[in-house]
């Protein structure tokens, strides 16, 4: 599995670089879809808006994770839908359903609840 987690750029991120993430309403409303490319499917990744390189590769970028095993990652939810089109002022104040993808590994889904926007 690949979390590399930096770029010549942007220096060490709080996040693997291929993560995306896709947010529903309560609804069930897709609101994390990238309106420029519809073969996304509701997933956002800053990565898409980002113009920069990243190599060289370094120790770190490529992990094996044994079966049974796991990683943990603390993911910033609001800096990973940084200029995600459908949320530019962030998650207003509600109950939402969220999941994670690095590459084609997909986290659970997770509900969030949003008591007051920053």
């Amino acid at each position: 599995m690949e979390l590399k987690d930096h770029d010549a750029y942007h220096g060490t991120l709080p996040y693997p670089l291929e993560v995306a993430i896709r947010v529903l309403n309560a609804a069930g409303k897709v609101l994390s879809a990238n309106e420029e490319d519809s073969s996304c499917q509701g997933w956002w990744s800053w990565y898409y808006v980002w113009n920069t390189s990243f190599e060289p590769r370094m120790p770190g970028d490529t992990i094996t994770i044994p079966p049974g095993g796991e990683v943990i990652r603390i993911v910033p939810i609001d800096q990973v839908l940084a200029m995600c089109p459908g949320l530019k002022s962030g998650l207003p104040q509600g109950t939402y359903t969220i999941q994670l993808r690095v590459n084609e590994y997909l986290s659970n889904p997770l509900q969030i609840k949003v008591d007051s926007p920053r």
